[in-house]
């Protein structure tokens, strides 16, 4: 539509004369049109790559395509430099790759406009035990945010709306559950080589024998025996909750073999 009002385009069949000059904001709009078109074709070449293709993905580009456009003609309203073209495109091109940079740039230049007091952003603390920002990403766009919860959705949610390995994925959960329930404990467990909650688990179980735990009575862990005492406690009341009976399952071969497999 930008172009065929600025080329004058008659609805009957004549020759099309091109202009001599073609408006600024009409620029201003392509750039930031091809910028998320650009960045759109990125997103999907990603997907690709590593096989996390879905009938949603198709609707997120169309949605970040969309998306893109509109906020690099935003910016023709909010910055009038010489560089705006390259801010449009720019604008565009990130708005496709990660759509939450809208919302960002937006609720900014709102409060700079304005002088409004916006509540502040709540950051995620996923990074605590991932290290992989497409792998935050994936897990931002199905509203998980946080370790607590992260811990606590279903696995197979996560394995099919993540492109990492089954064993990468594992770990994270494994490191999550560690940092959700014991987060003033992290330094002291690991002074003591425990990085994981299967790990802390296997040095506070004795044995496993026919769907029962039997836990051990003198731990020493952290060097404090009034803090590994609260750790045993805690342990205990976590397994037999059974709130991560599957998720256990998934995490730790001695719990599977104890709860999930039939016994010998």
């Amino acid at each position: 539509m930008f172009l065929a009002n600025q080329f004058a385009v008659p609805h009957e069949l004549k020759p099309l004369v091109l202009p001599t000059k073609i408006d600024g904001w009409v620029i201003t709009h392509g750039a930031s049109f091809l910028g998320g078109l650009s960045g759109a074709f990125v997103l999907i070449f990603k997907r690709y790559r590593t096989f996390d293709i879905y009938p949603s993905t198709y609707l997120q580009v169309a949605v970040a395509l969309m998306a893109g456009t509109f906020a690099g003609g935003f910016l023709t309203m909010i910055w009038s430099t010489p560089q705006t073209t390259f801010l449009a495109f720019a604008a565009g091109f990130l708005t496709s790759i990660n759509v939450n940079f809208l919302p960002r740039l937006l609720r900014q230049q709102f409060a700079k406009l304005t002088g409004a007091e916006l509540p502040p952003e709540i950051p995620t603390d996923l990074s605590l035990v991932i290290k992989n920002s497409e792998a935050i990403e994936s897990l931002n766009n199905i509203s998980l945010f946080s370790v607590a919860e992260f811990s606590k959705t279903e696995a197979i949610r996560i394995y099919l709306n993540m492109s990492q390995p089954v064993g990468v994925i594992n770990g994270w959960m494994d490191e999550a559950l560690l940092h959700y329930y014991f987060p003033t404990r992290i330094e002291a467990l690991r002074q003591a080589h425990i990085h994981r909650f299967t790990q802390l688990m296997e040095a506070l179980v004795d044995k496993y024998l026919g769907g029962t735990i039997t836990w051990r009575d003198n731990v020493r862990i952290s060097g404090d025996p009034v803090a590994d005492g609260d750790i045993l406690t805690s342990m205990k009341t976590i397994v037999a909750s059974r709130f991560h009976h599957r998720l256990l399952g998934f995490l730790s071969d001695n719990y599977r073999q104890a709860y999930f497999l039939p016994s010998p």
